[in-house]
């Protein structure tokens, strides 16, 4: 999968006839890294990683010392959901 996007950064910084300037820093998705981290570092360009979390779970790992703190973690008493297996 890197190399299609290797081709692509090539292919821009390369390009003399176009109006577009040469790439200086790549912004990336961190769960895309197999592709984004190859050619950064093949160029030496510059790379930015983001983590697009849903908001729910960036709470959680935000107040995950809170939950410990107050024993809110483990969790005890009957599972909410049963099990798959004893449905069938």
């Amino acid at each position: 999968m890197e190399q299609p996007f290797s081709e692509l950064v090539l292919k821009l910084n390369e390009d003399a006839s176009t109006d577009v300037p040469p790439i200086t820093h790549i912004v990336g998705d961190a769960n895309m890294n197999f592709s984004v981290r190859p050619a950064a570092e093949k160029f030496g360009i510059p790379l930015v990683q983001l983590f697009p979390i849903a908001a729910c779970a960036m709470l959680a790992f935000k107040h995950y010392r809170l939950f410990i703190d107050r024993c809110l973690k483990p969790l005890k008493g009957k599972p909410v959901i049963p099990d798959i297996k004893a449905s069938r």
